[in-house]
């Protein structure tokens, strides 16, 4: 299950959040939103992204040493 922080910064009337999200052990930093739920998503995003990639990446490498 993702864990997720977020940092609140800035004036009262015009906050920057930044989200962090861990999935299973790995931490993740989103871009600086203008809401927390943006920010979340913006974490998510780069976690999905990174995750997706890296999955890629090992298919590609398994499939290069079966054809070998």
């Amino acid at each position: 299950m993702p864990t997720y922080w977020t940092d609140k910064s800035g004036e009262a009337h015009a906050p920057t959040f930044v989200s962090k999200v861990e999935i299973e052990g790995e931490i993740f930093t989103g871009q600086g939103a203008k809401t927390k739920k943006q920010a979340e998503m913006s974490a998510a995003k780069i976690a999905y992204t990174a995750l997706q990639q890296r999955t890629f990446l090992i298919c590609f490498i398994l499939i290069l040493f079966s054809l070998s």
